[in-house]
């Protein structure tokens, strides 16, 4: 793959369900990292932080790396385990069934422009 790309997911959640959210969202990640025959990705984080529009609310993204795979064979992973995989089936219910009321998560594909890539040096860093 001569790209790297990466997935966002976009996430929205209630405060008052932050460690329930967290638990879903770890059960369904140690769930896809035990069917590597499945899910086709290299690594995923997840960061969340106060929804400014409301104070009740986090909105939480998960950003999926892929590069070993693919946009193609990444995206037709996640559609192939929600469809045929009922272990995904039930994770998938109890992390939507969490969100904040309306939300409906979203995807959105980002190619890096490595012209702008910095690595900070090791030791470059006081302390």
């Amino acid at each position: 793959m001569s790209e790297n790309e990466i997935t966002i997911v976009r996430l929205r959640a209630r405060k008052a369900d932050h460690d329930e959210f967290e638990k879903a969202l770890r059960g369904y990640m140690d769930h896809e990292y035990a069917h590597p025959e499945l899910f086709h990705y290299n690594s995923t984080r997840f960061y969340f932080m106060d929804a400014p529009d409301n104070p009740d609310e986090e909105i939480w993204i998960c950003i999926d790396r892929y590069e070993d795979f693919g946009f193609e064979a990444y995206a037709a992973s996640l559609e192939n385990a929600r469809e045929t995989d009922p272990e995904t089936q039930k994770h998938a219910v109890a992390t939507a069934s969490l969100l904040a009321p309306g939300f409906v998560p979203y995807r959105e594909r980002f190619t890096e422009a490595p012209k702008l890539a910095v690595d900070m040096p090791v030791g470059n860093h006081p302390g």
